[in-house]
């Protein structure tokens, strides 16, 4: 039977109003409202032209109703400030599908077991510091931040198109904590992004943090978690000069930009130095990017992992995409795009090369 919350979830993906779906559709502004409602299904001609305009096939549509669709008050957004609510809406969706996808992967693999702290009550430096204590991070930079997250039991997914002016996002769904990135952004952003998440999820669990308050905390707790102050102290040069703040950033895996805000804020260098520095980035181009562009970007090792595993035993993409009623497209949004690169369906060798081996192995075994 039509599902109208699917219908609701796909029209929002999309990022699409009722009025801008039904003029797509060729129907009253009432009959989408009346489809989303429950009121009656669309007649067959009408749901084949909202399988084309909003690109989900039909078998989505006729989906089951449990869905975990996370409410915007318990979401923390990295640029919420500028997301208009048609963005907002599409990167919750995006979140959902996450969620199914997560489902699915879950009923076939082992994870990791959960391993976050509740540190609500701290400051930032504070929780930062009690993050690195309790994974045994010692001092020193944090090589891959995605592989890090998922160790600890924490889903990593990336925002899909739509939903990709959001920075990143981050929630609970009951007991398993999500991040979604935006793969858009440098990579060095992309992991200042990822730490800023788990800020929110461990200072601010379950708590749906909102305002400028909880983004400055989570900013914080992200520039300490990932330039520890002994740490970076112990690198830093008397009155360094650009060419070392450069040196530093390839070193701590941070932005130039985020390199200077630290080595002010744990005394290393001046307000006034720190001025210079900022403007002499900005004008070699740094505020806008990283120019040097030298530092690879993270992606998930754990998925790259499983559809390694899933392309071993010969499942399409396509099974995948079935089983969840998308169309393979919107998979691979979800996923880093690894689903390309990783899943043939022939048996043929990957060109992906896992960087990382989770602590799992496949419990299953897919009936060809």
């Amino acid at each position: 039977m039509f599902n109208p919350k699917r219908l609701t979830l796909a029209r929002e993906r999309r990022g699409l109003s009722k009025r801008k779906l039904a003029e797509s559709i060729g129907v009253s502004d009432r009959a989408v409202t009346a489809y989303e409602g429950g009121e009656y299904p669309p007649e067959d001609a009408s749901l084949a032209k909202i399988c084309g305009a909003l690109g989900f096939p039909p078998s989505f549509f006729t989906g089951a109703d449990n869905l975990f669709q996370p409410q915007p008050e318990t979401v923390s957004f990295r640029s919420l400030s500028t997301l208009t609510s048609p963005k907002r809406n599409a990167a919750i969706s995006s979140a959902t599908i996450a969620c199914m996808l997560d489902d699915w992967i879950d009923a076939k693999f082992g994870r990791p077991q959960l391993n976050v702290p509740d540190l609500r009550g701290m400051s930032s430096e504070e929780a930062a510091n009690g993050v690195r204590v309790a994974w045994g991070l010692g001092e020193k930079p944090i090589k891959h931040m995605v592989q890090l997250l998922e160790s600890k039991g924490i889903r990593v997914y990336s925002l899909a198109e739509m939903a990709n002016e959001a920075d990143a996002l981050s929630f609970w769904k009951e007991q398993t904590p999500f991040v979604l990135l935006n793969i858009q952004k440098s990579p060095e952003r992309s992991r200042f992004d990822a730490a800023h998440e788990l800020g929110h999820l461990v200072m601010h669990r379950h708590g749906g943090p909102q305002g400028q308050d909880a983004e400055k905390e989570a900013n914080d707790f992200a520039s300490a978690l990932l330039m520890p102050r002994s740490g970076l102290l112990a690198t830093v040069p008397p009155v360094p000069t650009l060419p070392q703040v450069l040196q530093l950033k390839a070193y701590w895996l941070v932005s130039a930009m985020a390199m200077v805000y630290r080595l002010k804020e744990v005394g290393a260098i001046t307000e006034w130095h720190s001025r210079i520095l900022f403007q002499d980035l900005a004008m070699k181009g740094y505020r806008r990017g990283e120019p040097d562009g030298m530092m690879q970007r993270e992606t998930s090792p754990s998925l790259t992992k499983i559809f390694e595993a899933l392309r071993k035993e010969h499942m399409p993409k396509s099974k995948i995409a079935a089983d969840l009623g998308l169309l393979e497209s919107e998979l691979e949004q979800h996923v880093f795009g690894l689903v390309i690169q990783s899943i043939h369906g022939n048996g043929g060798d990957s060109s992906f090369t896992p960087s990382f081996k989770p602590n799992f192995k496949p419990q299953f075994t897919v009936i060809k």
